[in-house]
């Protein structure tokens, strides 16, 4: 689950949600009123900054699509805040939305993978046709950044709604273990049932992420609503600058 945690207007407000208790951070997502003010989200923060990349830039993401337009005044609340943490939440913004980008403030010490954004690299890719009559497609695209960290997005593409991308998640993880451990769940469910899992087949990530951006627009077309409890749409931002701000940055076969 991912919750908007940084100051928002008084005009938005979110009911309050509780954490799964195998969350990492479970311990200190208590409400979505939550601030960067307080030093236990600075804490939450500061870790995933660390060690949970993909992690950071999805909840920069959602904070982004919950305030709109607003969030330009959020990026420039944040850079002067005095917080590592909140300036780097205002970078990782700049990076995820379209128009012209602000300099770093002078003195801003950011991680390499933050920095250099712009050198993330799609390295790797799968694809397999799943749903009931193959209507849906799913996706597995690893993501490699600056500092050489790999995570993985997961998607998922609706054929028979508009062809739009009605689900997508990022992880900090290789696309081979997430791979591993949705199969692995699907053999444990389907134990009653003849056919096996449907593998995922490799493919070029320019495929997959000419796929994705396609499907993007038929996300507009669906109308889907924002379900904060979940990570689609909220993290759309993320996933646009994945298949669109990196089109020259794809590597792999």
């Amino acid at each position: 689950m991912l919750l908007p945690r940084f100051p928002l207007p008084s005009h938005v407000s979110f009911p309050p949600l509780a954490p799964r208790p195998s969350s990492k951070r479970a311990a200190v997502l208590r409400s979505r009123q939550q601030t960067i003010d307080d030093e236990a989200v600075r804490e939450d923060l500061a870790y995933m900054l660390a060690a949970e990349p993909l992690a950071f830039l999805a909840e920069a993401a959602l904070t982004a699509t919950v305030l709109g337009p607003e969030i330009v005044d959020l990026v420039f609340d944040l850079l002067d805040s005095g917080h590592p943490e909140a300036e780097a939440v205002a970078q990782a913004m700049e990076w995820l939305l379209p128009g012209p980008k602000l300099e770093p403030p002078l003195g801003l010490q950011l991680p390499a993978w933050l920095a250099r954004l712009d050198r993330t690299a799609l390295t790797d890719a799968c694809r397999r046709r799943d749903g009931p009559d193959s209507t849906t497609s799913s996706y597995l695209i690893e993501i490699t950044l600056a500092d050489g960290r790999i995570g993985t997005l997961h998607a998922r593409i609706d054929h028979a709604v508009n062809g739009a991308l009605t689900h997508a998640f990022v992880v900090d993880e290789r696309s081979d273990e997430i791979r591993a451990l949705l199969l692995a769940g699907e053999r444990l469910r389907q134990r009653s049932f003849a056919a096996p899992p449907r593998p995922f087949r490799p493919i070029k990530p320019s495929t997959a992420r000419r796929a994705l951006a396609g499907a993007l627009y038929g996300v507009d077309e669906i109308e889907l609503p924002l379900n904060l409890q979940s990570p689609w749409p909220g993290i759309r931002p993320l996933v646009s600058f994945l298949v669109h701000d990196l089109a020259g940055t794809q590597t792999g076969p």
